[in-house]
C-alpha cells in the first residue's frame, strides 16, 4: 500500500536515493541482472524501485551475511551475464579485493557513498557521543582509485544526469566499471524522514 502511494503521489520529494534507483533501473535492458547489497541499499531498492513491465533479475545475499562478500557474489552473478550491483560504501570496502577477479566480466558496481554506516542514523544510537566512531565508521578510501588499481574503470559522479550518462557509457562499453555516487548523508536522512512522514500522513 505504501509503495503504491509512493508511485502515485504527486508533490512528494523522495530522498536522493529514491530518485537514483528508479533512474538506474530504467537504463537497464530487459533481463539484466541486478545485485543489491545488504543494509540500507536493499531497503531503498525495495522502497523506491517502483513497478513496471520490464523483466529484471534481482539477487541479494541472505540472512546474517551482513555486508561481507557482496562484490564477490555480484561477480559470481556476472560470470553468467551482465550485472549491475548496487552497494553502499562500507559494503564495497569490505570486499574491494574481489575486483581482482572482475576482468572479463560485464559488471557495473554503483556505490552509494553516504560516508559510512548510514543505516544507523535511524536508530537511537545516533544520539550517542560515540556514534561516529562506533557505528557510522566513515572511511577515507578513494574507491575510484582502488578500482583503477585492479584494472577496473572507475568514475565519481555528482548528479543524477552524470550517473545515468555514466551507466549508459558502461553498458555500451562492456567490461567492469565502478561508479561512486557521493551522498549527502544528513540531507538524505532529513529527506527520507520527511518523505515517510508524508506517506504515513497520506495513508491515515
Amino acid at each position: 500500500m505504501a509503495r503504491a502511494h509512493c508511485e502515485g503521489a504527486a508533490g512528494l520529494q523522495a530522498p536522493c536515493e529514491g530518485t537514483l534507483i528508479p533512474a538506474l533501473l530504467e537504463r537497464l535492458p530487459a533481463g539484466h541482472r541486478v545485485f543489491c547489497g545488504n543494509s540500507l541499499a536493499i531497503r531503498d531498492l525495495d522502497a523506491f524501485s517502483g513497478s513496471g513491465d520490464k523483466p529484471l533479475r534481482f539477487f541479494g545475499n541472505r540472512g546474517a551475511s551482513g555486508i561481507d562478500g557482496n562484490l564477490s557474489t555480484a561477480l559470481g552473478i556476472a560470470s553468467s551475464g551482465a550485472c549491475l550491483a548496487l552497494v553502499g560504501d562500507l559494503t564495497a570496502q569490505h570486499d574491494l579485493t574481489a575486483l581482482a577477479d572482475a576482468k572479463g566480466r560485464d559488471i557495473i558496481v554503483v556505490v552509494l557513498n553516504n560516508g559510512g554506516g548510514g543505516i544507523f542514523d535511524y536508530l537511537p544510537v545516533a544520539a550517542l557521543p560515540e556514534f561516529e566512531r562506533g557505528w557510522l565508521t566513515p572511511q577515507t578510501v578513494d574507491l575510484v582509485a582502488a578500482a583503477h588499481s585492479f584494472g577496473v574503470a572507475g568514475e565519481r559522479v555528482r548528479s543524477l544526469a552524470e550517473l545515468t550518462a555514466s551507466v549508459e557509457r558502461a553498458l555500451r562499453r562492456g567490461g567492469a566499471t565502478l561508479i561512486e555516487v557521493p551522498i549527502d548523508r544528513r540531507a538524505s536522512v532529513a529527506g527520507r524522514q520527511e518523505f515517510w512522514r508524508q506517506v504515513a500522513e497520506a495513508l491515515l
